[in-house]
């Protein structure tokens, strides 16, 4: 008998004896695949105003099963966004006059948190509504 390449299930040919036992272990490999399936999240919160490292931007998720993978911020009038990819621990945002401004990330079992020594609006935070979109 044949298998697929990424999860070994069975591709009978027609000389195959079917077993039930083939159905069974396929269906459990299935499922197990099938229940990892990425989440996703959203929400918004609305800026504080405070910035830096002992301000901290954070979003926690504990009834999630993994930790977030990618985070996706969006100021409410879409002229900001950044993407935070899991690992990462710090990233650049481009700003007016093409100053950039560094982001220092935290990844956490359940959560990130993130924030900019430069100003509210570079750790996205400044008085306005933010959007996030995570993938868990």
């Amino acid at each position: 008998m044949n298998r697929t390449q990424n999860y070994n299930l069975c591709q009978w040919e027609a000389a195959d004896k079917i077993q039930r036992t083939d159905f069974n272990a396929d269906n459990a490999k299935l499922d197990a695949a099938l229940g990892e399936k990425i989440r996703l999240v959203t929400g918004s919160y609305r800026g504080t105003d405070k910035y830096g490292p002992s301000n901290p931007n954070i979003l926690e998720f504990p009834d999630a099963e993994r930790p977030p993978r990618v985070v996706m911020l969006s100021n409410e009038g879409g002229e900001h966004q950044v993407v935070l990819i899991r690992g990462i621990t710090r990233c650049f945002i481009l700003k007016v006059l093409d100053k950039r401004h560094i982001i220092e990330i935290t990844w956490t079992d359940k959560g990130v948190r993130w924030y900019c020594a430069e100003g509210s609006s570079a750790q996205f935070n400044s008085n306005l509504m933010y959007y996030y979109a995570v993938f868990i």
